[in-house]
């Protein structure tokens, strides 16, 4: 009986360490779909071809953009808490671990596609008011000259 009964306590406590396991995969998986649900958002954002008409709404597309890159900025932690649980989770000998691995590398390397295509749009913006506001300059010192 005693026998049995230490068996029982053993398979118990395997189980809930797999059922604690298969909670924190759950728990990592919810957080990569977050993430790429809010990259998904961010790329579709950052593809815009968008760069104004005049200067007032190429400042305002600058302005949501550095709001964008604030939130891109914002969104470094939780990489890296997704960074941290991956590790906790390949660490312990999860049972997924090639998929744990490329997932955590997919949102990674998606990450730091969009801090660059940020970068990049920055610039564009920052471009567009340099022309904008050299045009209006040529057409106020017109002006001025009729």
């Amino acid at each position: 009986l005693n026998d049995q009964w230490e068996l029982l306590v053993k398979t118990t406590s395997e189980k809930s360490c797999r059922l604690k396991e298969a909670n924190k995969q759950k728990s990592f998986m919810a957080g990569v779909k977050d993430l790429e649900f809010w990259l998904g958002e961010v790329e579709t954002l950052l593809a815009s071809e968008d760069y104004g008409k005049d200067l007032s709404s190429i400042e305002n597309l600058l302005k949501k953009h550095q709001l964008l890159e604030a939130d891109i900025t914002a969104h470094a932690d939780r990489v890296g808490e997704m960074n941290q649980q991956a590790d906790s989770l390949l660490e312990s000998g999860q049972f997924d671990q090639p998929e744990i691995e490329e997932r955590r590398r997919a949102i990674c390397d998606r990450y730091e596609r969009i801090r660059q295509l940020a970068d990049v749009r920055r610039d564009k913006l920052n471009k567009a008011i340099t022309v904008h506001q050299f045009i209006r300059d040529i057409d106020d010192e017109e002006s001025w000259i009729k």
